[in-house]
């Protein structure tokens, strides 16, 4: 059955497209999106989605900040259940193989290459790291409140994000995809402990 038309007001229909393009992306993936199935499923004209993004390039970089602000919930709403250093960054880490696993088109869109954004300038100005990027900052805090040199807080927070970041995508996309959902906790904390021990 087709979608009912909606009344949208202006400031209104751009949230209800995201929301739209949000259902088909966990359906389908990035591939399966379209402005006019979007404007569609809307219940609006073929041409009124390009009132609020410029073409699908501008549709799928709102998706993906979108996704990065869900996944920043999920690290911020982990790191909130620890009150040492190292049990934050555990926490984050294992909330963000989740998060993947659970949201996998989600993730997959957030980390795209040419969605460049928050993540452009990660080692910032003389090697420092970003205070406000999404999905990130939450680690640079606990990084810094585990060690105070500089040198040491990029190379433990640079080497956490990769190893949470390529077990999420093992987990996804690779050969630990035949690991069951109620597995995956258990695997990111095992790997995660071991990691900011070692560290």
């Amino acid at each position: 059955m087709p979608p009912t038309p909606g009344p949208y007001h202006h400031g209104d229909l751009r949230h209800a497209l995201l929301r739209e393009a949000a259902a088909v992306l966990d359906e389908s993936g990035v591939g399966a999106l379209s402005l006019r199935d979007l404007a569609r499923r809307a219940g609006v004209s073929p041409t009124a989605p390009y009132h609020h993004f410029r073409g699908r390039a501008d549709l799928v970089h709102a998706l993906a900040l979108d996704a990065l602000d869900a996944l920043d919930a999920a690290l911020a709403a982990a790191d909130a259940t620890q009150t040492d250093p190292a049990g934050r960054i555990r926490a984050q880490g294992v909330a963000y193989v989740l998060f993947a696993v659970t949201h996998p088109e989600r993730f997959r869109v957030a980390f795209r290459a040419e969605t460049g954004g928050p993540f452009e300038h990660l080692a910032g100005p003389g090697g420092a790291l970003p205070e406000d990027a999404p999905a990130f900052r939450h680690l640079v805090r606990a990084v810094r409140a585990l060690t105070a040199d500089p040198e040491r807080q990029v190379g433990l927070a640079l080497a956490t994000w990769s190893l949470v970041h390529g077990l999420a995508s093992l987990l996804i996309d690779g050969p630990l995809r035949p690991f069951a959902r109620d597995q995956v906790r258990g695997l990111a904390e095992r790997a995660v402990a071991q990691f900011v021990l070692d560290a």
